[in-house]
């Protein structure tokens, strides 16, 4: 892993999910880091982390610095590149410098683990298109909990519970994790709970005929797809507003988006017809 550092101006820094969604940015510290930034510039010895990506340069770490140089107009950027074999090693190279500055919350932990599964998950596809492991490439389903406890700083116990919530808990379990009102152990006994209670359920619906098995689906299906899409709009203008606080969009502009929304939501809901 090569580095090597200089100035670049922002329009060619590349934001990209996983890695802008990782670590949302949080207004008061932004404010703060603009603040600094009046006074004495960018610091050069607190440079953004790129990855060069072939001619992209994507920004892994510094998102919160970068969004401050850009309200402020400042031009030359301080980065340093790194060079990774894949994404999954580059974002596990942000988090680790992000546990080396602040105190990881259950969010972030929750976070980053979906995104490593997910983009192990795709690069299991592109080896094996149709879904099924080879022998000539056998691959992981999900990064090993020891490699999450090595990143995230954090003991193998902990590791191991945290996956199974972020990838068995409820969105209630998650939300009452990432808010503080439960604790890492609370949430993974009611995921394990949760996950017994659905493996029955399915063991007695095998015994439903298949029309009601059909009925019944729908009926969950018809309050799920809109709770889904409502939340996924949620996420967005929350995104939205934690990555541009200072844009504020007028009435028109906003009827405007959305009748995009709607005339593109009617297209969509038809492919279910």
């Amino acid at each position: 892993m090569n580095a090597s550092q200089e100035q670049l101006p922002p329009e060619m820094l590349l934001t990209q999910a996983p890695f802008n969604s990782i670590f949302p940015i949080q207004t008061p510290v932004l404010q703060r880091i603009v603040d600094r930034m009046k006074k004495i510039g960018f610091d050069p010895a607190h440079p953004i982390l790129v990855w060069k990506r072939g001619s992209d340069a994507v920004v892994i770490d510094g998102h919160t610095r970068l969004q401050a140089a850009l309200s402020l107009g400042i031009r030359d950027i301080p980065v340093i590149f790194r060079e990774f074999d894949n994404p999954g090693d580059a974002l596990d190279y942000a988090v680790s410098q992000q546990v080396e500055r602040r105190n990881m919350t259950p969010a972030d932990m929750l976070r980053y683990i979906e995104a490593a599964d997910k983009l192990l998950e795709r690069g299991r596809k592109k080896l094996a298109p149709n879904g099924a492991n080879s022998e000539d490439h056998p691959v992981q389903h999900g990064k090993s909990a020891a490699k999450l406890a090595e990143v995230l700083n954090v003991s193998l116990r902990k590791a191991e519970r945290l996956r199974k919530v972020a990838r068995e808990g409820s969105d209630e379990t998650k939300k009452a994790l990432c808010n503080g009102d439960i604790s890492v152990n609370k949430a993974y006994n009611d995921t394990v709970i949760r996950s017994a209670s659905r493996k029955n359920t399915v063991q007695e619906e095998s015994a439903i005929s298949p029309e009601e098995q059909l009925r019944l689906a729908m009926k969950f299906r018809m309050k799920n797809i809109p709770e889904n899409i409502i939340a996924a709009l949620k996420k967005e203008i929350k995104n939205e507003k934690e990555q541009y606080p200072d844009l504020h969009y007028s009435e028109k502009q906003i009827a405007l988006m959305k009748d995009v929304i709607l005339n593109s939501l009617d297209t969509i809901l038809n492919q279910l017809a």
